[in-house]
């Protein structure tokens, strides 16, 4: 596809993320609310270097009565990319997505608690309860068993080569099985932790263009990934910063 089909698709799927979460409201229940700390920590030439952000989950349930899918999950974020200061070598961040997994921040928390299994109206509740309930500091896996397939469950990781030119943008990573990327730059570990702290709101400050409404149409539809997965949606602001009250 080109570039123009491609920004298509991506404005598609950001409305319909937005009519689903609009009919979050008619059938379904809000679940309990959380925060978490998603901290990455990032190997580079210097050393170990890491940045952290508090992100904010909130959840919905279909009913059981719903139809076509009763007790159906939907999830909207507070929160935005994980800033990462390399000192000498820049900044890198973090994205709000993991791949094409691009609900992972709502979702992340459940590759840390054991399976649960039973009815699908009450696994989903119990799967909030047990999430609420971790305490300390967890390790993330770098991949999340979902039915038959792993996913990527470790962000994407990205740098400008110019912050204030979105089209400049270069993916790092994660790659697998620990391999460095050849800017000798790779996740190290991810890290997760339940908190009752504000949700972090700085990325405007390190990003202007995110300000700006045409910032998005400046970002490249899709990133060189290594010979990963071709099928990535579009890059958008989405990936950067997402606001529940927006």
């Amino acid at each position: 596809m080109d570039r123009s089909t491609l920004r298509v698709v991506g404005a598609c799927l950001a409305l319909l993320a937005s009519l689903v979460f609009a009919g979050c409201t008619l059938g379904y229940e809000q679940l309990p609310t959380y925060r978490y700390r998603l901290t990455v920590e990032v190997a580079t030439p210097e050393g170990v270097r890491s940045g952290s952000g508090v992100i904010e989950v909130h959840t919905w349930q279909a009913g059981p009565q719903t139809i076509p899918s009763p007790g159906a999950i939907r999830t909207r974020e507070n929160g935005e990319a994980i800033v990462i200061d390399l000192g000498p070598q820049g900044t890198v961040f973090a994205l709000m997505r993991a791949g094409n997994f691009m609900d992972w921040p709502g979702s992340v928390a459940r590759s840390l608690i054991p399976p649960v299994k039973g009815d699908t109206y009450k696994v989903r509740r119990a799967e909030i309860a047990a999430i609420t309930a971790i305490r300390g500091v967890r390790e993330v896996p770098p991949t999340f068993a979902s039915g038959s397939n792993q996913l990527q469950n470790w962000p994407d990781l990205v740098r400008f080569a110019d912050r204030s030119r979105p089209e400049t943008i270069r993916w790092i990573g994660p790659l697998p099985n620990g391999r460095i990327h050849p800017s000798q730059m790779a996740i190290r570990r991810v890290t997760f932790e339940i908190v009752d702290t504000p949700v972090t709101r700085r990325i405007n400050r390190q990003l202007p263009w995110l300000r700006d409404a045409v910032g998005e149409t400046r970002l490249p539809t899709d990133l060189d990934r290594a010979g990963l997965d071709p099928f990535i949606p579009p890059l958008s602001t989405f990936d950067f910063t997402r606001n529940i009250d927006r």
